[in-house]
């Protein structure tokens, strides 16, 4: 056994004779010292008394802040850790820190079990956590039943949560999910909130949909968020497109913006279309 060994196998006695002496008292202030000592040190022979003090601790405020020591340390006991206290705590608090942290770690493990939580909770601030957490995962085995929840949720909040969710998950579908919200979506704010989301992928293939949208709607915000959307798309067509709708919608502002940006662009045709339409 070299030295560095020995020492490591001293500090692991240590913590562990301590760790017996704060449950034995129940110290609360040598708990929050043991885990503060692990957070300057987090040797990986003690992660699991780390994770004791998730599962086991009766004080709400100790658990968590072990919880938040073992959030950036990746390992399978953390993430099955995090998971059996999401699913096992009555202690809402509890719950949503289980569900943050695992979103935050990106562990795909984690997305059936936030799914359940997210269709079988009634409380607000879950679901919430749930939704965030999932955009955080960005896998796109979340898509659909993200889409199923916003379909069905009657809160305007949780909704617009969730088609941001579904907009961070990189993936064709996703696409597809957000302009059959477009489509369908009778609230005319989180149909700009999707027109946006099109705008902001930056896609040639978006245009068409982006201008039938523009000519379907009677709404001056929808049309607007168009005009909006095919400038951020940000090339000759999108721009070219958004000059005649900005002109057609008498938007000096909207056509100031698309001819600065026809004059950065490199695409050939693009100076000689402005000189014809501002002529």
């Amino acid at each position: 056994m070299n030295t560095i060994t020995r020492t490591a196998e001293k500090d692991r006695k240590e913590f562990v004779n301590l760790f017996s002496t704060a449950y034995l008292r129940e110290d609360r202030e040598l708990k929050i010292s043991l885990i503060d000592r692990f957070k300057k040190n987090p040797a990986k022979n003690l992660i699991k008394y780390i994770c004791f003090f998730v599962l086991n601790e009766k004080d709400c405020d100790v658990k968590i802040y072990a919880m938040r020591a073992l959030a950036k340390i990746k390992g399978v006991l953390i993430d099955k850790t995090l998971i059996n206290s999401m699913m096992n705590s009555n202690d809402i608090r509890i719950i949503e820190e289980s569900i943050m942290i695992l979103g935050q770690r990106k562990y795909a493990g984690a997305i059936l079990p936030i799914i359940r939580k997210l269709n079988n909770t009634q409380e607000h601030l879950l679901k919430r956590s749930c939704i965030v957490a999932l955009g955080y995962i960005r896998r796109a085995e979340a898509l659909l039943p993200l889409y199923d929840f916003f379909c069905n949720c009657h809160e305007e909040e949780l909704r617009r949560l969730a088609l941001d969710a579904i907009d961070r998950i990189s993936s064709p579908l996703s696409e597809k999910i957000i302009m059959e919200i477009i489509e369908k979506e009778i609230n005319e704010d989180i149909k700009v909130q999707g027109i946006y989301m099109l705008g902001r992928r930056r896609s040639s293939r978006n245009i068409n949909f982006l201008i039938n949208q523009f000519n379907r709607s009677s709404s001056q915000k929808v049309k607007t968020a168009v005009i909006s959307a095919l400038i951020d798309i940000d090339n000759y067509a999108a721009l070219k497109s958004a000059y005649k709708l900005a002109n057609e919608l008498k938007n000096e502002e909207l056509i100031m913006s698309v001819i600065g940006r026809l004059n950065n662009i490199t695409y050939p045709h693009a100076r000689h279309f402005l000189e014809c339409s501002i002529q």
